[in-house]
């Protein structure tokens, strides 16, 4: 919600309030297409029309909202609603609109750059996905140390049968060598190994026999006290420390201690998310500032590519430290900490520049 002073207007005054709103393009679920994404609340409940002008021709191809119609003239976007006295009641006025627009050749630098007309600053996106010969593969199948981080507070009880699915499946796809545990947390938290385990037939049999028992029964979500355990522990000599954290993201904790501790230890252990039926972003801010990858799983037909998917990332090398060169540069930017990225993934950085900084080339 945006809240605005606007003093006295007098009877049948006018004002005209201009807001810039700033945010990353994100991949659409469809490789080559990406979704350009305006908030509801920028678009208020049945006015009549939004219009919006891109610096460059994109071209759009769909819209993920079925509330609203666009029509798409060069660069010029024009939404408006769409409802009926049928549909009016089941209208989500909430919901955020989502334009579709394809961009070939994702190995190619794609750079978008906007002047705003009102001042001399400019804005500028850019997204790349480096081609594998930037990685560095020669410890893609080494042994590692992998930890699953379940969520069984009250919050998950609708959601717990997915959870331990998700589990599940993690336990019966880990690599020969490796070594695992999994710790489930709430209020308390507790282990299921006392410590890692070697990884063989007969310990995965052990950790499947006991996580299909497992219930949603321990209370609160407290989940910093259990990773700091895992963070600080004494690591298993050359086995690369790799953390998977299951959860609704319902945590009682301060979460910016939580964001502290896995920032203090980023550069030892990798953290990677699988969000369990939500759309909450400190999922993904946690992954981000971990080094690992996050995922979303909703349904049980999401559970196989979600789990599948994080654990071959988890795999490989990642190119870390991704950053801007000269941050002084910038009013705004985002990612605003270094970051890192697996085979396959974009890098994706948004910002703008200070006033009066004239971008020649990026």
């Amino acid at each position: 919600m945006r809240v605005y002073d606007v003093g006295k207007i007098s009877p049948k005054g006018c004002i005209q309030i201009e807001t810039t709103y700033v945010c990353k393009a994100e991949q659409a679920h469809l490789e080559n297409y990406w979704k350009l994404i305006i908030p509801a609340s920028c678009f208020p409940f049945m006015a009549e029309k939004l219009h919006l002008e891109t610096a460059i021709n994109l071209k759009f191809s769909d819209i993920n909202n079925s509330d609203h119609y666009f029509q798409h003239y060069g660069n010029s976007i024009t939404l408006g609603w769409v409802y009926s006295f049928a549909t009016y009641k089941n209208i989500d006025p909430k919901k955020d609109i989502e334009l579709i627009y394809y961009k070939p050749a994702p190995q190619e630098p794609f750079i978008i750059v906007q002047k705003d007309p009102r001042v001399d600053r400019y804005s500028f996106h850019l997204s790349y996905k480096p081609d594998n010969t930037l990685y560095d593969l020669r410890g893609a199948d080494q042994a590692g140390e992998f930890i699953i981080l379940l969520d069984r507070s009250g919050s998950m009880y609708e959601k717990i049968n997915i959870a331990i699915q998700a589990v599940a499946l993690f336990i019966r796809s880990l690599p020969e060598n490796c070594y695992f545990n999994v710790i489930s947390f709430g209020s308390r938290w507790e282990k299921m190994f006392e410590c890692s385990q070697k990884y063989n037939q007969s310990s995965a049999d052990e950790a499947y026999r006991i996580v299909i028992q497992y219930k949603n029964n321990m209370g609160g979500t407290d989940l910093l006290k259990p990773l700091e355990s895992i963070l600080e522990q004494e690591r298993i000599r050359g086995c690369p420390l790799n953390v998977f954290i299951v959860t609704d993201a319902n945590v009682w904790d301060d979460k910016v201690k939580i964001v502290n501790l896995i920032e203090k230890h980023k550069n030892n252990a990798r953290i990677n998310t699988i969000g369990i039926c939500t759309n909450e972003p400190y999922i993904h801010w946690l992954a981000r500032m971990g080094g690992g990858t996050s995922q979303e799983i909703n349904t049980l037909y999401q559970i196989n590519p979600a789990v599948l998917s994080s654990l071959k990332q988890a795999l490989y090398p990642a190119i870390t430290d991704i950053r801007l060169s000269d941050p002084s540069l910038f009013d705004f930017f985002w990612p605003r900490e270094p970051f890192s990225i697996f085979p396959g993934q974009k890098i994706e950085i948004s910002g703008i520049f200070k006033e009066g900084i004239i971008p020649k080339s990026i």
